[in-house]
Order: C-alpha cells, then structure tokens, then sequence
C-alpha cells in the first residue's frame, strides 16, 4: 500500500474512516447538530422556567400552558433528533454499500 493519498491505496477500513469523518464533519450533519442543541436549551429554558413557576403559586391553566410549551420544544427535539437518525441509517447504509464493493474489487 502506498502513501499517496488515493483512494486505490488505502485499505477498506481506511476508506472508511475517511468517509466517516467526511459525513462527521459534512455542512448537513452540523447543521442538525446546532438545531439540536437550540431546541435543547429551549427545552432546558422551558424546564427552568416551568420549575422557578412551581416555586410561585399559579393557576392550573398556567401551569398545563406551562407544560404544554415544554412538551412542544422536547417534541421539536425528538423530531429532530428521529430526521439525524434516518440521516445517519442511510449514511450507514452507503458506507456498508461501498465497503461491500471495496471488499468485492480487494478479491479480484
């Protein structure tokens, strides 16, 4: 195996990790991943919010809007985190395809 930096010299798991790394670090995955972390902190806000009103005496129609602002950003969250999932199986699935092939041409 050579040194050359192309694809031809580099071994199976190799060519993987480099494609690993491509989708780890490619535009749509970060893109995921910071939407991911606001709906976090929305989330955690909502959270905090909702536990500094449990220290105050609230209406129960306060506190089910209350709730039903946190269950909407958690719900924003599983939507989000559901859309990385499906992304990555079939990211996975194109690495399999490949490291299948590259299994089939390394025999020949």
């Amino acid at each position: 195996m050579g040194s050359n930096g192309d694809d031809t010299s580099m071994s199976t798991w190799q060519r993987l990790r480099k494609a690993a790394a491509e989708v780890l670090e490619s535009e749509s995955v970060e893109t995921a991943i910071g939407r991911t972390k606001g709906l976090a902190t929305e989330g955690g806000h909502a959270a905090a919010s909702m536990l500094s009103g449990a220290k105050k005496a609230v209406t129960q129609e306060e506190a089910w809007e209350q709730l039903e602002e946190s269950l909407s950003a958690l719900t924003d969250v599983a939507r989000v985190h559901h859309a990385m999932i499906l992304d990555l199986v079939d990211r996975v699935s194109n690495l399999e395809k490949n490291a299948s092939a590259s299994k089939d041409e390394d025999r020949r």
